[in-house]
């Protein structure tokens, strides 16, 4: 099943990115990722330490006996979506908890590897925030100061902050994958378009702001609901609970 359509549709400009997700990134228990194996024929459920582009950091409950080169099935789980594919055991240690894993994934094409980076994106995405150095240049508004993340696949969060009665955040904007949400904190109202780059009528590149379709909407709610669940230590607790609380409310127009 397809967790974001988007992604198969402007399969050459995602293909770019898988080299570049060889880091490992580490995803939240929020999340709800489930990775289950299939070893000598039986089923056991697994601890996720970390997944990258091309393979997985698992923990096995102590009763599973692996060995260095075996050939397992790997299944990945999120909800009601599901990804399965062949992997290896490329190494292994056995602890007290049980034996720590590296899993090498083996994908038959590259539409399995797609399939794959979708449940590894929101991860990666989220993990790989990191505060900009101050930004120069005009300010937006007086009283206003503007604070930049970016993140893996050119993702950008964009805070305003009130600085005068009170420090505060008034709004913020997240551009992922070409979905532009943005949030009034006050009120809580949401807005999710598309936001792209194009070339103007004078030859330059501007970006052009569209509506997205209700399945567009749908699955751009989806990847800024599930990155926000995997938002970086680099981003403070009370700004990741308040984007937490906004995106997983209902009825973003």
């Amino acid at each position: 099943m397809s967790l974001f359509s988007y992604f198969f549709a402007n399969r050459e400009k995602t293909k770019s990115l898988e080299n570049r997700l060889s880091r490992r990134y580490q995803p939240s228990p929020d999340y709800g990722l489930q990775i289950n194996v299939l070893v000598s024929g039986e089923m056991h459920e697994t601890t996720v330490l970390n997944m990258s582009g091309f393979g997985l950091g698992l923990l096995l409950p102590p009763e599973v006996f692996v060995v260095a080169d075996e050939e397992i099935r790997v299944f990945v789980i999120l909800g009601e979506y599901g990804f399965e594919t062949e992997a290896r055991v490329a190494h292994h240690r056995t602890r007290t908890e049980g034996t720590v894993c590296g899993i090498e994934l083996k994908f038959k094409d590259v539409l399995a590897h797609q399939t794959y980076l979708q449940f590894l994106r929101p991860v990666a995405i989220g993990q790989s925030m990191r505060l900009l150095p101050t930004q120069t240049g005009p300010a937006t508004s007086i009283g206003i100061r503007r604070e930049i993340y970016q993140g893996e696949s050119d993702a950008v969060l964009t805070l305003y902050w009130q600085k005068k009665p009170e420090t505060k955040l008034l709004k913020f904007e997240f551009l992922a994958h070409s979905f532009l949400l943005q949030a009034d904190c006050e009120t809580g109202i949401l807005s999710l378009k598309s936001q792209t780059m194009a070339t103007g009528k004078n030859g330059q590149s501007e970006s052009r702001i569209t509506e997205l379709t209700g399945v567009q909407q749908i699955e751009g709610h989806r990847l800024f609901a599930e990155v926000t669940l995997n938002l970086s230590n680099h981003i403070p607790t009370e700004i990741r609970e308040t984007l937490t609380h906004l995106i997983a409310k209902p009825g973003g127009n």
